[in-house]
C-alpha cells in the first residue's frame, strides 16, 4: 500500500443507522473511544508512525526512519515489544504479513521481506532493489505487486520466498502509488491518472486503458464489483465509485466529495471510509451505491495515518505519537436530524412525541416515526418565552420567563391551547411537576409551589425560599433538589407539597448550571469547570464522593443513562463513568453549540443552537 493507504479492517459491532431526514441530513457525530495504551514510535531510530498492520496477537509498526515494531499485543493494556528492526531499513513505509513473512515497503531500498517465525528475532531473508520508491504492496495467490513512484509497477514471483524474484517491471508509469486487483486487471493511481493494466501474463502486463484525475488519484480500492478512487483536489477530495462489469471500460457510478483532503481508504461490505489526516475518518454508507451518505466520523486528536482495526480494537498510526490502541466501549450513532428553524432552549420527550421550548418562538411539537422526525405543530403565545417544559397526561406545562406557568392543552397535538396560567412577577429558568403540583424557581422568589390539579386555576400553595436563585430543578422519590448560583445544593421533603422540609445542604462548588440525581447519587455540574458526584442517600448528609475537572468552560446540562453520566459542553456531548473514585470519560460525540439534550431509553435527544436543529442518536453499549 502506498504512503498514505492504511491496512484497515473493521469490525463494526453496532449498526450504524442512515435515514431519510427533514434536512440537514449531513450532520453526524464524531466518534470517540476509550484509550487502552500507547505505544511510542521511537523505540530505536526515531520516526513517525505511518501505517501499522495487526496479525495473530502481533502489531507491526512501520516508523518511518525509526524501522519496523514488532509487538506482542496479546493484551493490548500491555503491549510488549519484542523486536525492533531498523538496521537493515532506510526509509520504511508500509507493511503486510503473510504466513510467517513481513514484507516491508522501503522507499529507498526496495522490498524487504523477513522471516517472522521468531518474533523476537526476524531474519532478513530477501532484499529486492527496486527503482523509484516502494509506495505499496499488494499480495495475490504467490504473486506481490510492488508499487515504485516513478519507477513503475513490478510484479514479483513469491512462490518461493527467500528466492523471490522481479519477473516484469511495467515503466509506463509516471508515479505509481498505490494499487488494486480484480480478476486480471490492475488498477493503479499514478498521480493524474488511472491506469488500466492487463496483468494475465504476469511477465508482460499490458496497458488497457486510463481515466483522468481531476487533479491527484492517490488511493484505488476494490471491493466486490466496485472500484473506489480517491481523487484529491485542493483542499478537498472526491471518492469515486466505478462499475467494474466491464473491467476496461469502466462506468461511473457515484460520486462523494470530502470536506478535507483524504489521506487515506478502505472499503468493507456496506462502508466505506475516508481518512483526512487532522479531521477525522468520513463513514460512508455505501449499501445503496447510487445514494451514498455519510452516517458518522471517526476523529482522533492526532495526525492520523494508517489504521487497523480487530476484535474490538482500533490501532492508529499518529505521527510523531505512535500507535495508540482503543477500545470501544460506548458509541454514539447518528439516526436522524430535523429543522427547528429557532434556538431550542430545552426539550422533553413522551413516547413518540418529543416537546421543544423555542423561547420567544414557543413551542415546537414533533413526532419520532420510525427515527424519522415528523413536524406535527408550532404553538406561540405573543409575548411569550418558553424556557422550560414539561409533559404530563393531555398536558404540557411552560415555564415563561417572565410571565410565569402556563398550561397547554395537547390533547390533539394538531390543535393545542392554552387552558391555565399562574402569573409570576420573576424570571423564571426551571420547572418540575409531581402528581398535582408545580415546582418553579423564580428567581429571587425562591421555590413557587402551585397547584395544578384544576389546568383552568392553578393556585400558589406555597412559597419556599431558598438560599440564593435557583437555576435548577430535580425530583426523585418525593425529595426535591435545588441547585442555586453560588450557595450548592439543597434537599427537601416534598412528601407533603405544601410544606417542604429542608433535608441537608451541600456547597462545596461555584454557581450550579445543572443537575441530575439518580440511584442515590446527585451529580452537579458548576459555571466553572468542576463536575461532583455527591452519595445523597441520607438527604439529611449528603456526601462529596468525587470531583472531575472538565473542559475550561465546563458543562452546561446533564443527563443520566443507566450507571452512566451524559455532559454537555457547548461543543460535546460527553459520556462518562464513575467506578466508585473517580470519573472517566468513556465516549462521546461532538456536536457545534449544543443548547439542551434528553436522554430517554436508549437515544439521545441533542438540540443544537448553531443551527437551530434537533439531532437523534442511538447510545450502543458494546
Amino acid at each position: 500500500m502506498g504512503l498514505f493507504k492504511f491496512f484497515w479492517i473493521l469490525f463494526l459491532s453496532v449498526v450504524l443507522v442512515s435515514c431519510n431526514v427533514t434536512s440537514n441530513s449531513e450532520k453526524s457525530p464524531k466518534y470517540e473511544f476509550i484509550k487502552v495504551s500507547e505505544i511510542n514510535s521511537e523505540y530505536g531510530k526515531p520516526g513517525s508512525a505511518l501505517n501499522c498492520f495487526v496479525e495473530n496477537g502481533y502489531l507491526y509498526i512501520s516508523c518511518e526512519r525509526g524501522g519496523v515494531k514488532i509487538y506482542d499485543i496479546s493484551d493490548t493494556k500491555e503491549p510488549k515489544i519484542l523486536s525492533s528492526i531498523d538496521e537493515q531499513i532506510d526509509y520504511v513505509i508500509d507493511v503486510f504479513v503473510n504466513d510467517n513473512y513481513l514484507y516491508v515497503a522501503d522507499a529507498q531500498k526496495g522490498l524487504l521481506i523477513f522471516d517472522i517465525t521468531q518474533k523476537d528475532f526476524p531474519k532478513l531473508v530477501k532484499t529486492l532493489n527496486l527503482n523509484g520508491s516502494v509506495q505499496d504492496i499488494h499480495l495475490k495467490d504467490s504473486y506481490a505487486f510492488v508499487c515504485a513512484g516513478n519507477g513503475g509497477l513490478y510484479i514479483l514471483d513469491i512462490s518461493e520466498v527467500s528466492q523471490a524474484k522481479v519477473i516484469s517491471n511495467f515503466t509506463s508509469l509516471e508515479n505509481a502509488l498505490s494499487i488494486a486487483i480484480f480478476e486480471n486487471y490492475a488498477y493503479v493511481a499514478d498521480d493524474t491518472k488511472l491506469k488500466i493494466i492487463d496483468i494475465t501474463t504476469k511477465s508482460a502486463p499490458k496497458l488497457k486503458g486510463e481515466l483522468s484525475a481531476e487533479l491527484h488519484i492517490e488511493n484505488v480500492f476494490v471491493e466486490g464489483n466496485y472500484l473506489y478512487v480517491v481523487d484529491n483536489l485542493a483542499g478537498s477530495s472526491k471518492l469515486k465509485v466505478y462499475d467494474l462489469n466491464d473491467p476496461i471500460n469502466l462506468v461511473l457510478k457515484a460520486t462523494y466529495s470530502a470536506s478535507q483532503i483524504s489521506k487515506g481508504l478502505y472499503v468493507s461490505r456496506n462502508y466505506a471510509f475516508l481518512s483526512k489526516g487532522y479531521d477525522g475518518v468520513d463513514v460512508l454508507d455505501i449499501s445503496d451505491i447510487n445514494n451514498i451518505k455519510r452516517i458518522a466520523e471517526i476523529v482522533t486528536s492526532d495526525l492520523m495515518y494508517g489504521l487497523f482495526f480487530k476484535d474490538s480494537e482500533l490501532f492508529v498510526a499518529c505521527d510523531l505519537f505512535g500507535v495508540k490502541i482503543f477500545d470501544i466501549t460506548e458509541n454514539i450513532t447518528y439516526l436522524s436530524t430535523a429543522q427547528v428553524g429557532e434556538e431550542p432552549e430545552s426539550i422533553f420527550v413522551d413516547g413518540s412525541k418529543v416537546y421543544l421550548a423555542l423561547g420567544k418562538q414557543g413551542l415546537l411539537i414533533v413526532e419520532k416515526d420510525e427515527n424519522i422526525f415528523k413536524r406535527i405543530k408550532k404553538f406561540n403565545i405573543e409575548g411569550g418565552n418558553f424556557v422550560d417544559i414539561f409533559p404530563q397526561n393531555n398536558f404540557i406545562y411552560v415555564a415563561d420567563l417572565f410571565n410565569g406557568l402556563r398550561i397547554i392543552d395537547i390533547s390533539d397535538p394538531n390543535t393545542p391551547f392554552e387552558v391555565g396560567k399562574y402569573q409570576v412577577e420573576g424570571d423564571i429558568r426551571a420547572l418540575k411537576i409531581l402528581d398535582n403540583h408545580a415546582f418553579i424557581s423564580a428567581g429571587g422568589r425562591g421555590i413557587l409551589v402551585v397547584d395544578i390539579s384544576n389546568s383552568r386555576l392553578p393556585s400558589l400553595v406555597k412559597e419556599l425560599r431558598v438560599n440564593g436563585i435557583a437555576t435548577c430543578l430535580d425530583i426523585q422519590n418525593k425529595y426535591l433538589y435545588v441547585g442555586s448560583d453560588f450557595h450548592g445544593l439543597e434537599i427537601y421533603d416534598i412528601s407533603e407539597p405544601t410544606s417542604p422540609r429542608l433535608l441537608g445542604k451541600y456547597n462545596e462548588g461555584g454557581q450550579v448550571t445543572d443537575l441530575k440525581v439518580s440511584d442515590n447519587f446527585a451529580y452537579i455540574a458548576y459555571y466553572k469547570n468542576e463536575l461532583h458526584i455527591v452519595d445523597v442517600s441520607n438527604p439529611k448528609l449528603p456526601k462529596k464522593l468525587a470531583v472531575y475537572t472538565a473542559t475550561q468552560e465546563g458543562y452546561k446540562k446533564l443527563g443520566v443513562y443507566g450507571k452512566l453520566l451524559i455532559a454537555a459542553d457547548s461543543d460535546e456531548l460527553q459520556i462518562l463513568i464513575f467506578d466508585s473514585k473517580n470519573f472517566k470519560k468513556i465516549g462521546g460525540l461532538k456536536l457545534e453549540g449544543i443548547k439542551a439534550f434528553r436522554i430517554v431509553e436508549d437515544y439521545a435527544y441533542v438540540c443544537s443552537n448553531s443551527r437551530s436543529i434537533l439531532n437523534l442518536y442511538k447510545i450502543i453499549q458494546k
